[in-house]
């Protein structure tokens, strides 16, 4: 091989290198520090359950990412807001854990990536002045409003054969969305509330006295109510920008964790058009608090963060909905989250 030959070979060589280097480092220009835009999806119109992301844009952390978010309402139906973030229209949102597993199981390519609650909104609502019902042997031959849906069904199915009783032992009662109104008007003696801190606001401002029976102190396994979700896409090729937005999340429920009415106020703000009852949603924020608080152990000797997700509590949700004919056995744990953003890394 002669010199001009070999002077060929090196630049070509070269090239070839840089161009792979490029590809594998550089990725999408999103996916390093530079301004990114990024948008989520809430699972209802906004309320205390978002209080640390409006918190965390109120105070300029998304900012101080170099993040422009934009928090988008519509629509509120699981499914669409699932499509939402596959197809692209928004980057992130927020939906029920049962629902990502449900999507994951028929084969949607998504992930939770942060635990907006750390526990379940499922529960049990009586007032304390009708016939007292402190367990599911209560329940029996009462009229039992549920919102309709077949988590609800199977929640309340779990309780009452821990109990020795069936479904067909209750009068169950489809109230939709107006389970609180069954309730106060004595339409029903308990409600499944989906919700069940905003309930106790609502009825603890009225003056009346709620019970609250937690599902997962009944065969019920722990599980978080509300995950941040994600396409796989995004975790695998955008690790960077993820992290980074989960950062500004993270931070904004932490500071509503130690100042509620602080995120209500956040929410206020930025919903100049929305009449909020500023009462009533500071209550709600703070019977949410517990349930933003990180309180299992991790493993490793870490101190548990916001948004911690752990791969036990994915593992007996699973297998509790299998026994449950809510998924099949297609999904798996290890492929329904991550972790990792969650991380001070």
């Amino acid at each position: 091989m002669n010199l001009n030959n070999i002077k060929k070979y090196i630049i070509f060589i070269t090239l070839i290198m840089t161009i792979t280097l490029i590809t594998s480092c550089g990725g999408s220009s999103e996916d390093v520090d530079g301004p990114a835009t990024a948008s989520i999806l809430l699972n209802s119109s906004p309320n205390a359950n978002h209080s640390g992301i409006f918190l965390a844009q109120d105070k300029g952390y998304f900012t101080q990412e170099n993040i422009t978010l934009t928090i988008n309402t519509s629509p509120t139906d699981q499914a669409a807001i699932i499509n939402s973030v596959i197809n692209g229209t928004n980057d992130f949102a927020i939906i029920g854990q049962l629902d990502l597993l449900k999507a994951i199981d028929d084969g949607k390519l998504i992930k939770g990536i942060t635990a907006i609650t750390q526990n379940s909104l499922h529960a049990l609502v009586s007032l304390s002045s009708s016939d007292e019902i402190k367990s599911p042997e209560d329940l029996v031959g009462k009229k039992v409003g549920y919102p309709g849906t077949i988590y609800s069904e199977k929640l309340l199915e779990t309780m009452l054969i821990t109990e020795g009783a069936q479904l067909s032992d209750v009068n169950l009662i489809n109230v939709g969305k107006e389970g609180d109104t069954a309730l106060i008007n004595g339409e029903v003696d308990v409600t499944v509330s989906e919700n069940w801190p905003r309930l106790k606001s609502k009825l603890d401002i009225e003056g009346k006295e709620p019970t609250i029976i937690k599902f997962t102190g009944w065969a019920v396994p722990e599980y978080y109510e509300l995950v941040l979700i994600t396409t796989t896409d995004t975790t695998d090729k955008k690790e960077n920008f993820t992290k980074r937005f989960v950062r500004a999340l993270r931070r904004g429920y932490e500071d509503s964790i130690n100042d509620p009415a602080s995120g209500v106020q956040a929410i206020i703000n930025q919903n100049p058009n929305i009449e909020f009852d500023t009462n009533f949603e500071n209550e709600n924020a703070k019977n949410l608090v517990d349930l933003w608080k990180p309180f299992r152990p991790v493993r490793g000797s870490r101190t548990p963060l916001y948004g911690d997700q752990d791969a036990n509590i994915y593992q007996a949700l699973i297998r509790w909905m299998r026994k449950h004919q809510l998924v099949g056995s297609k999904v798996h744990y290890a492929d329904a989250y991550l972790n990792k953003f969650n991380l001070n890394e």
